[in-house]
C-alpha cells in the first residue's frame, strides 16, 4: 500500500495548493457539490506538529486501504477510525467527512499526475523515445493508483464533481500530448493534416482505457509488451513511420523535436 502524505498539510481539506490548481474545474464548477467537492478547498490552517501530522497521515493511509479494498460506499467514518484506532473526535480535527478524506487523497494523486506530465515528453530524446517514456511513466502512475482510480471511475459515472476531476486528469495528459504532436508538425515529422487536439484526445484515451482494462479489470498482459505495442500504435497513428528497431524510418523528417 502506498503511503499518501503532504509536505505541509492543513488540518482539514486537501493541504496542497498545487492540488487546487490541478482540479480548477472542480473549484469553479457551478454544479451542486458532490463527493469530490472538497477538492476545491484551499488550505488556510498552519502546518501541523509532527505528532498531528503522523495522526493525519495514519487516517489517510487507513482510509485509502478501506476505499481500495471495500469501495467508497462501504467505507464510513466509523470504520476508518476503528481501523486507525483513533476516536471520532480526533478524526474531525483533520477532516470534515468521509468525502473530505477521499477528496484529499484524490487531490494528492492528481497533483502527482501533473508533476509527472511536466517531464513526460522530455527534451533530448527522439520522438519515438519520448512517446515510449511518456507511456511508461503513465503506466507506472496508473499501476500505483489503480484501485483509487477504480473508485474514482465508479463515482464519476454519477457524481458531477468527481466527473470534473476525472476529466481534468484526462485533459492534463491530453494537453501535453497535443503540444508534442504540434511540435512534431513544426519539425515536419507529422503531416499537417493531423489535428493535434483530436489526435491527442484519441491516443491518450486509448492508453488510459487500455490501462483501465489491464490494471483494473484484470486483463492478463505483460507490461513490456503493453508499453511496446502502445508506443508503436501511438506514433504510427500520427503518421510517423518506424523501422524495425523502433526508430523513425528514413524520410520521416528530423529525428528530434522538442515540445
Amino acid at each position: 500500500m502506498t503511503s499518501v502524505s503532504s509536505a505541509q498539510p492543513s488540518r482539514r481539506g486537501t493541504g496542497a495548493a498545487a492540488a487546487a490548481q490541478a482540479v480548477h474545474l472542480v473549484r469553479s464548477s457551478p454544479w451542486p457539490r458532490g463527493r469530490c467537492a472538497t477538492l476545491s478547498r484551499v488550505p488556510v490552517d498552519p502546518p501541523l506538529t509532527l505528532k498531528a501530522q503522523d495522526t493525519r497521515d495514519k487516517l489517510l493511509r487507513t482510509a485509502r486501504e478501506l476505499f481500495e479494498r471495500d469501495g467508497y460506499d462501504a467505507t464510513s467514518v466509523s470504520r476508518i477510525v476503528e481501523a486507525a484506532e483513533v476516536s471520532r473526535g480526533t478524526f474531525y480535527l483533520y477532516f470534515d467527512s468521509k468525502r473530505d478524506v477521499f477528496g484529499t487523497l484524490m487531490a494528492e494523486i492528481s497533483t502527482g499526475l501533473v508533476e509527472l506530465q511536466t517531464g513526460s515528453f522530455a527534451e533530448g530524446r527522439g520522438p519515438e523515445q519520448m512517446v515510449r517514456h511518456a507511456i511508461e511513466t503513465f503506466v507506472g502512475f496508473y499501476r500505483e493508483h489503480a484501485r483509487m482510480m477504480a473508485v474514482l471511475e465508479q463515482l464519476a459515472a454519477y457524481d458531477t464533481d468527481c466527473r470534473a476531476l476525472r476529466l481534468e486528469m484526462r485533459r492534463t495528459v491530453a494537453e501535453r500530448a497535443e503540444r508534442f504532436i504540434a511540435s512534431l508538425q513544426r519539425h515536419h515529422v507529422v503531416e499537417a493534416t493531423v489535428d493535434p487536439r483530436y489526435a491527442a484526445l484519441a491516443l491518450t484515451g486509448m492508453v488510459d482505457r487500455f490501462a483501465y482494462v489491464w490494471l483494473i479489470l484484470g486483463e492478463d498482459l505483460e507490461e513490456a509488451q503493453v508499453v511496446d505495442n502502445l508506443s508503436r500504435l501511438w506514433i504510427q497513428a500520427i503518421g510517423a513511420r518506424l523501422d524495425a528497431s523502433g526508430a523513425l524510418a528514413p524520410g520521416c523528417g528530423p529525428s528530434r523535436a522538442h515540445p
